[in-house]
């Protein structure tokens, strides 16, 4: 073949190519084609101006395929195209009114628009469909907050919770919105609906540390110290090391002046944990134990009572036979010496002034004192007879 021809033969299969390929261009794809092309292009590359451009193609051919149209929404959703978006979508929705994916989409069209009232419509046909979506639900309670309609919000939020009660997120959601609620009762003094709430939250987690203690500040301030120890018992039982809860039992103790318990668990956190500041507030806390023990001793009471009435006969018998029976010998000869010179002809002081002489080895005094009861009390046997003894005893002596 001569070059002349060679190139002509090059030239016409040139043109055979061109005819080919254009023959090929003019082949239309498939309304689905365009769809799966579509998802290749928005879902895995994230082009989705790309895909709605595929999508519009598609549904020249086939105006009727949905899930083109419903691809076309969701593409418009993402190029924040809303109102072409919500069009394309009601259409699908129109004709197949339980279209859950559409719905969602309508529901992030009208929330990213602020349309709030149609979000919540369009959330609530689909719960008819789907009442156990979680997410939905969320998202509602989310719309209905920034709405700023709480009541509606805690009404969605309780639902919630009785779906999913054992929910780890759904219950702490919840917990939290009783916590606050209970929080704004607590500022206005409304002691039984705070109460009320808390034991509600403690219901749902009954070992939610700061319920606890909020609760025992909440008894402590209604004045019930009791309850307030009681709860921080509690408390203790689940988080013994808590150094708010042991400051708090360590400050009830203290005022319900439970002194001996307070001490005791004191020396038993130091055994475990050394601390200089539980060691001072251990040493604060006996010197105030002894104090409120001496103020409030019967002994000390009486004497204060005796030193400003001396003629009280009440205390005198107290103070004396106390100062007796516990060894208090020179309280108890005061008081004698005292009681004497009042009335130094009695019987009764004499009897137990010579029986503390004879604790104390005193035998002279003792003697004396006898020797006064014989000469004044000469009937009653039981003096004479000692005396009797005593002068026997004194007469063997003085033969010795």
């Amino acid at each position: 073949m001569s070059r002349n021809n060679y190139f002509k033969f090059l030239c016409l299969l040139g043109v055979l190519q061109v005819f080919a390929l254009h023959a090929f261009a003019q082949q239309e794809l498939s309304s689905d084609e365009y769809y799966k092309l579509a998802r290749i292009e928005g879902n895995q590359k994230g082009n989705y101006r790309k895909a709605a451009n595929l999508c519009r193609k598609g549904l020249e051919i086939e105006p009727g395929d949905m899930d083109l149209r419903q691809y076309l929404g969701k593409c418009y959703l993402e190029l924040k195209m809303y109102d072409s978006s919500r069009y394309e979508l009601k259409k699908v929705v129109d004709k197949f009114p339980r279209n859950v994916d559409a719905r969602h989409y309508l529901i992030n069209v009208e929330y990213q628009t602020g349309r709030y009232s149609s979000a919540i419509c369009y959330i609530n046909e689909l719960l008819e469909v789907t009442p156990y979506w979680k997410g939905l639900w969320l998202k509602k309670i989310a719309i209905y907050n920034e709405m700023g309609n709480k009541v509606e919000s805690k009404r969605a939020l309780t639902r919630l919770y009785s779906i999913f009660p054992e929910d780890s997120m759904v219950k702490r959601y919840y917990r939290d919105m009783i916590s606050d609620e209970a929080d704004k009762y607590a500022k206005t003094g409304d002691y039984k609906m705070t109460k009320d709430l808390y034991d509600r939250v403690l219901t749902v987690e009954p070992t939610d540390l700061k319920t606890i203690q909020k609760q025992v500040n909440l008894e402590l301030k209604a004045g019930k110290k009791n309850t307030a120890l009681e709860l921080t018992e509690i408390g203790l039982s689940n988080y013994p090391y808590d150094p708010i809860l042991i400051m708090k039992k360590i400050g009830l103790l203290q005022e319900l002046r439970m002194f001996p318990e307070a001490i005791m668990y004191i020396e038993g956190l130091l055994k475990k944990y050394p601390s200089a500041t539980l060691r001072n507030t251990l040493n604060e806390l006996k010197l105030e134990s002894a104090r409120y023990y001496n103020n409030t001793d019967p002994y000390v009471l009486y004497q204060k009572v005796y030193a400003s009435s001396p003629g009280n006969q009440e205390a005198f018998t107290f103070l004396l036979n106390n100062a007796l029976s516990k060894g208090y010998y020179d309280d108890a000869q005061e008081y004698l010496s005292s009681a004497l010179k009042r009335n130094p002809g009695n019987k009764d002081l004499l009897l137990k002034q010579m029986s503390l002489y004879e604790k104390l080895n005193k035998t002279t005094e003792a003697n004396k004192t006898l020797e006064k009861l014989a000469t004044k009390f000469p009937g009653d046997g039981d003096i004479r007879e000692k005396y009797a003894t005593l002068l026997l005893q004194q007469g063997k002596s003085f033969f010795n």
